[in-house]
């Protein structure tokens, strides 16, 4: 009888511990989103020590330390807060090694602490470059993450190539480095800054308006003219270095002005906690909910060209045609939760071949981009061609 007893005892202190989680768990949601973040951290402590087997409690504790984080402040404090935000989304990203959100925020938060660490040594961005891999392997069409590759080689060698170059009292585009020792030595890194100007084309190529990423271009350009051979090559990366830096303000100037920003929002994607019952039990991963900003979602243009079910191709336009004009015409789009395209704006191309760019692409016809039943509406960029050649065979 005895030990029929202990395991009755046993079985309902084990559903009585299942329910307490989700109660904490509730508890520690519930002040999340109030952004009261130490009730939340302790609610879902409790939670994952009542739960040894879940993700979602220890996905959001992870989430609820990073919250608290001060990227660069040293103080201990801070230090401590960095420490308990990286153990609980380590453990997290155990159970799930392909989440990416963890990934970004393990990424994140180690790139700033890089920063903000008191040692000045290259090195100190090992770990952080691992770590934005890693998110690329996950999401291999991730343009923040070939960003920050592209920042972080620039970052690693900006002292020591600033340094030099006030020592050799170089101002502006004074260049390159005379001193062949100094020169030879700095070259030490340009396989830095030849990883980070490729970063960097592959970010512009998944987001050809990505003008954080052009600016980085022209640093990145600069860097490496400072170590050319000759006044050609020098000459040549400064040069290519300035259009860089005047696309990356056109591009900022063409996002600020008008309706359709790459800036207007950003999708966040949270696991959702359970529901009575768990209706996502099959080992299919945590249920997600959408939680969306302002304004729409930027997907980049290659991932929301697969979604692309229906395109018209542009009408030549017969003054276009007599002036021999031809080339691109890139488009800013809105597309609606049915996928219809509802809006465009020019960013770039001939006036003579934007109004039938526009015109065809209005036409276009994507497949609904549907989160959890939710949908989404959508901003990206197009490029339509006009080419003669096609035109005439």
């Amino acid at each position: 009888m005895r030990p029929t007893l202990a395991v009755l005892l046993f079985c309902l202190t084990t559903l009585m511990a299942a329910d307490d989680w989700k109660t904490w768990a509730r508890q520690g949601y519930d002040a999340f989103r109030r952004g009261n973040y130490p009730e939340a951290i302790n609610a879902f402590q409790t939670a994952a020590e009542l739960s040894p087997g879940e993700f979602l409690p220890r996905f959001y504790l992870g989430i609820s330390w990073y919250a608290q984080y001060i990227p660069g402040a040293q103080s201990p404090e801070n230090l401590e807060v960095s420490r308990n935000a990286k153990a609980a989304l380590m453990q997290a990203l155990q159970m799930h090694p392909n989440d990416l959100i963890l990934l970004e925020k393990l990424a994140v938060l180690i790139r700033s602490e890089s920063y903000g660490s008191p040692s000045q040594e290259p090195h100190r961005f090992d770990e952080a470059i691992s770590w934005y891999q890693k998110w690329i392997a996950a999401d291999p069409l991730n343009q923040e993450a070939y960003y920050a590759l592209g920042e972080i080689a620039w970052s690693k060698w900006a002292m020591a190539h600033g340094e030099a170059r006030m020592n050799m009292r170089l101002a502006g585009e004074d260049g390159p480095i005379k001193d062949t020792r100094v020169r030879q030595e700095l070259k030490t890194h340009r396989a830095d800054i030849e990883d980070g100007i490729s970063n960097i084309e592959k970010a512009l190529e998944i987001d050809p308006e990505y003008d954080a990423a052009m600016a980085y271009m022209n640093l990145l350009l600069r860097q490496r003219a400072d170590l050319s051979d000759t006044e050609d090559e020098y000459r040549r990366d400064i040069q290519a270095g300035e259009k860089w830096a005047k696309e990356a303000s056109d591009s900022r100037q063409r996002n600020a002005d008008g309706s359709i920003s790459s800036a207007s929002g950003k999708m966040v994607y949270y696991p959702e906690l359970p529901e009575e019952p768990d209706t996502n039990s099959q080992g299919t991963g945590p249920k997600f909910v959408l939680r969306v900003g302002l304004g729409s979602t930027v997907v980049p243009a290659k991932r929301q060209e697969a979604n692309l079910i229906k395109r018209v191709d542009p009408k030549y336009p017969p003054a276009a045609r007599t002036a021999r004009v031809e080339g691109l015409v890139r488009l800013r789009i809105r597309i609606d939760g049915e996928g219809n395209v509802t809006a465009t704006k020019v960013i770039k191309g001939d006036p003579l071949l934007t109004w039938a760019a526009q015109d065809a692409v209005r036409q276009w016809k994507y497949k609904p981009t549907v989160i959890n039943m939710i949908p989404a509406e959508v901003l990206t960029t197009v490029d339509v061609p006009f080419s003669l050649d096609a035109v005439s065979s």
